[in-house]
């Protein structure tokens, strides 16, 4: 931008006065100059047609390709809105985006971009050393080499978007090599020839709260993948999204490579082809659900995997359908079950390093090895095999003799199925195993009494038979009364740093810790959370949200709710056993997730004709001890509501806005009789507000004033 300029004051002029003859001489001063810094100004550019254009910027008609080039050309950060919607159909590729650019379109569903004619280019390419912000548009039918749709080597900020069909040999929809953000978008129905469907991050890339479904990305990475097992060390993080039916040959949904890192936190991962997530780098999966994936859930190659807090479930593959790993595992506080394997490791499949903790492993199928198969060197503590079925042996763990070793610790092996060795196959590591619970059949050597090992025990007489919410973030299998298992493991050889079971309660709540992944708590009453002070009107609903309450006894409670003034309704009741739901009392039991999803809906109405504070009881009950609380509801009857528009018409003809006949005309309505008739006359005073509107005797804020409480007013006493 041109230096701007300006004159400095002018000094006064001062004369002097040289005589010579009669001659007088002045000396004038000149203004001096100061040059001014360069200013960048940010412009703003409206696109107002949908046609790709090139013919220079003008008041009537900007196209997206005009205004990226002035955008370009103008120093500061830029913003590129649109007053219209539809589809621009490039008929070539646009400027590169070189500058500081904010794209700010009306939204996914209302503006796309999509390459039309002109061959092959991505739809927007970002330059290295620009920052970028695109929203609230989609971007279509891109193809190029490198990021079908997007491009960018710069620093990317992708909101609330779409980008669709896109097409390209690495990156189908996008490639990544500086640094982007992406949230609330969908990456849909893209593809690579060879790498990354969705994605291919080279740089640092977070994504939060966003969708990639249908991609396919050739080789490897059919949503997103992050590097390029060439030292590029790429970081991504992706929070809050889901990956569904992406495909690749490895890692459908995900794929990590060598030396490049990648998080995974609260996402779901399901219908993946190709496996749902695979990795070769360092990788850490938290709070997520991985399921219905084929040719694997999850695949650890030679990488370190941690998984935390998470659900593996229902996947399918030849060979460790649930987790697979040849390099460094560890597995915490996680269900992995109902997976499939043809052959080996229904559950999960080790050849390098892997350490379970507080993890349940059920309802897995293989041929051998329906829980397990340990290949490696694996050592698992507090955990719980359960109801897995091996076709020919080891339902529950097989360990292959003579290339791995498994080192076991207050675990639960029993109750799974095969024809031979139905809970463990293979030799276990005596000198390292302490206080394990072994079902009926081979117990890999272990035998009862030294260390502390109780060996063929029925399962039914330990857990409960039906794996279930039991509180925490995943399902396990609860102790019954009288397990064996509790009280029975060793303190000595709970893993370092574990306070919690696997559903976050107290590890160790009796004298000893409970064997398996389930800690059966000491009874302690129900911890009950419950909102301040609501206020309402008479007849007028109100949801009081803020309920709810844990408990780490078990998974079936009941609550009772009283109001003694009004009604109770739970709008949604989904599995739960209830009476009374619409009434002054209403009790429910369920399982805590269930309860606690029916109160946070909760509504109370107010009585008919009542006012004044009504109490709210709650009570929670484990069948042995219980929980109550009181929440105070301010019901305002119509009478107050009555007085209350009294007043503000009075003050109004006080103020001299109202005369007192007008002030009398909407004030002879307010005086309510407790029957039928009051809502005519309620709806005569509203009447009445809106004619002195329309005539200016009350201004737009003043009329507001009356009617908002007047057509509440008018709700309370509609039913009368």
């Amino acid at each position: 931008m041109a230096a701007q300029t300006f004159f400095s004051r002018l000094k006064s002029v001062k004369t002097s006065r040289r005589v010579a003859g009669n001659r007088r001489t002045t000396r004038r001063f000149r203004p001096r100059v100061e040059v001014l810094e360069a200013r960048e100004v940010p412009a703003t550019f409206t696109v107002n047609t949908l046609a790709d254009e090139n013919d220079g910027i003008n008041v009537n008609n900007v196209s997206l390709r005009e205004a990226i080039a002035a955008a370009n050309d103008q120093a500061g950060k830029d913003t590129i809105q649109f007053s219209v919607t539809g589809t621009i159909n490039l008929t070539g590729a646009l400027p590169d985006l070189s500058s500081n650019i904010d794209i700010t379109g009306p939204g996914a569903n209302q503006l796309t971009v999509r390459r039309d004619t002109g061959g092959d280019y991505a739809i927007f390419t970002v330059g290295g050393g620009a920052t970028v912000g695109i929203s609230g548009l989609t971007v279509s039918g891109g193809s190029a080499t490198y990021g079908g749709g997007i491009s960018n080597s710069g620093t990317l900020v992708l909101a609330e978007s779409a980008v669709r069909g896109n097409s390209g040999v690495f990156g189908g929809g996008i490639i990544n090599s500086g640094t982007m953000t992406m949230t609330n978008s969908t990456i849909s129905g893209n593809s690579a020839a060879t790498q990354g469907g969705g994605m291919f991050n080279l740089g640092m890339t977070t994504v939060t709260g966003s969708t990639f479904s249908g991609n396919s990305g050739g080789n490897c990475g059919g949503g997103i993948l992050n590097g390029t097992n060439l030292d590029d060390f790429a970081t991504l993080t992706v929070i809050n999204s889901t990956f569904s039916g992406n495909s690749a040959g490895v890692g459908g949904g995900l794929f990590n490579s060598y030396q490049d890192t990648m998080r995974v936190t609260n996402c779901t991962l399901t219908g993946n082809s190709g496996g749902g997530i695979a990795n070769n780098g360092m990788l850490t999966i938290t709070g997520s659900t991985v399921t219905g994936n084929s040719s694997g859930g999850i695949e650890n190659g030679m990488g370190t995997l941690t998984i935390t807090g998470s659900t593996v479930s229902g996947n399918l593959a030849d060979v460790g359908a649930g987790i697979s790993s040849n390099g460094t595992l560890t597995v915490a506080n996680t269900t992995v079950s109902g997976n499939s394997a043809t052959f080996y490791g229904g559950g999960i499949f080790n050849t390098g390093t892997l350490t379970v903790a507080s993890t349940t492993v059920s309802g897995n199928s293989a041929a051998l090895g329906g829980g397990l198969f340990n290949e490696g060197t694996m050592t698992v503590a507090n955990i719980t095999v359960t109801d897995n079925s091996a076709a020919n042996q080891g339902g529950g763990v097989f360990n292959y003799d003579g290339f791995g070793t498994t080192a076991m610790t207050n675990t639960i092996a029993a109750g799974n199925s095969a024809p031979t060795d139905p809970n463990i196959s293979g030799m276990i590591d005596a000198g390292n195993s302490f206080n394990n619970l072994i079902g009926t059949g081979n117990a890999g050597g272990l035998t009862t009494g030294p260390n502390g090992n109780i060996i063929s025990v029925d399962v039914a007489l330990v857990l409960n038979p039906t794996l279930a919410d039991n509180g925490g973030p995943t399902k396990t299998y609860a102790l019954i009364p009288g397990s064996p298992a509790i009280n029975a493991g060793s303190n000595a050889h709970v893993p370092a740093g574990v306070t919690t079971d696997q559903r976050g309660f107290v590890r160790v709540a009796g004298p000893a810790v409970d064997i398996g992944a389930f800690e059966l708590q000491q009874n302690q009453a129900p911890a009950l959370s419950l909102p301040g002070a609501q206020a309402t009107f008479e007849d007028v609903a109100v949801t009081v949200g803020g309920i709810s309450f844990g408990e780490p006894d078990g998974s079936t409670k009941t609550v009772t709710l009283r109001a003694n003034h009004g009604t109770l309704t739970l709008p949604s009741t989904n599995d739960l056993m209830i009476s009374g739901n619409g009434k002054r009392a209403v009790s429910l039991s369920g399982s805590i997730a269930n309860l606690n999803a029916a109160l946070a809906s909760l509504v109370y109405r107010g009585a008919l004709n009542f006012g004044g504070v009504d109490s709210l009881l709650v009570t929670v009950s484990d069948g042995s001890l219980s929980t109550s609380g009181r929440v105070g509801i301010t019901v305002k009857s119509s009478f107050r509501q009555a007085a209350d528009l009294r007043a503000q018409v009075t003050a109004l003809r006080t103020a001299g806005v109202l005369t007192a006949k007008q002030a009398y005309s909407l004030n002879i309505n307010l005086f309510l009789t407790g029957d039928i008739g009051d809502t005519g006359k309620v709806k005569t005073f509203l009447n009445r507000v809106e004619a002195f509107l329309q005539s200016s005797t009350l201004t737009q804020a003043q009329a507001d004033s009356l009617l908002g409480p007047g057509n509440m007013l008018l709700v309370s006493v509609k039913k009368r």
